[in-house]
């Protein structure tokens, strides 16, 4: 576990975006995210002023780059990127260094 590294990425969508829709698309992406080399977990949740918290478990910084760097570029992921303001974004890569769970 001591290579693990979590992948948060904190947004808010676009004011027309619809949260069922980009549920609905982050869904769909799933099967497509978990396939990537060393993918282990995702979640993603959403605070009451709107704000999404997407977390990404991946095996090691090697593999949560290129995965990143990956995604962002495959069509299949524009339906989950299309509806984020992009202006609100922070994503960081940070290593593992408890797990409980």
């Amino acid at each position: 576990m001591k290579n693990r590294v979590i992948e948060t990425v904190i947004f808010k969508l676009k004011a027309e975006a619809s949260d069922d829709a980009f549920l609905k698309a982050a869904q769909e992406t799933a099967e497509k995210i978990s396939n990537f080399q060393g993918f282990i977990a995702r979640r993603l949740s959403q605070g009451a002023d709107g704000t999404w918290i997407e977390h990404i478990e991946w095996a090691n910084m090697d593999d949560a780059k290129m995965a990143s760097d990956l995604l962002m570029k495959d069509a299949d992921m524009q339906p989950f990127l299309e509806p984020i303001d992009l202006d609100t974004v922070k994503l960081t890569h940070t290593n593992v260094t408890l797990s409980v769970g």
